[in-house]
């Protein structure tokens, strides 16, 4: 006799791990997280941007996490070596992102490029405020980044519900 198959139901819960892939975009282990689910990271991201953005901004001011650079992110960053941009070339056919830059680099001079960095490219687009500006420059810089993102973020955004 066959048996019913079930569908997975999708819950508004998540954890550190989905947190950690939307900051950084890495999934370390298989199924913890996202994984490569994009709909459902996006999913995500649209629920929890709000709190997520009010850590961010306070723990790595000056910058933005991969998600926000995924969904959010209304251009890609300039290259600031007065050469041309890879995207300008109409023989390149991957024009994918990774933190507003080529994600993928094709030849030497995709790997000598120089890009503005975050901050300017917000500060150029009026998309950061002058406090978080003030807190990027008082504060130390993280010497490795947001790898522990999602267990920061997790504490504070549990308060939301959406997290477990």
């Amino acid at each position: 006799m066959p048996r019913k198959v079930r569908r997975k139901r999708r819950t508004n819960k998540y954890n550190e791990w989905h947190l950690h892939q939307l900051a950084t975009g890495h999934c370390y282990v298989a199924g913890v997280a996202f994984d490569d689910d994009m709909e459902a990271m996006k999913e995500a991201w649209e629920q929890l941007q709000e709190p997520f953005m009010e850590v961010w901004k306070v723990e790595y001011a000056g910058s933005r996490p991969y998600a926000w650079w995924m969904f959010e992110a209304p251009e890609s960053r300039l290259r600031i070596d007065g050469k041309q941009h890879p995207f300008d070339n109409p023989e390149r056919k991957d024009k994918r992102l990774y933190y507003g830059k080529p994600r993928i680099m094709i030849g030497k001079d995709d790997f000598m490029a120089e890009y503005e960095g975050e901050l300017k490219y917000l500060l150029r687009l009026g998309l950061i405020e002058a406090d978080e500006v003030k807190r990027f420059k008082e504060k130390p810089q993280h010497s490795k980044g947001p790898q522990r993102a999602g267990s920061k973020l997790l504490a504070t955004i549990q308060a939301t519900g959406v997290v477990t």
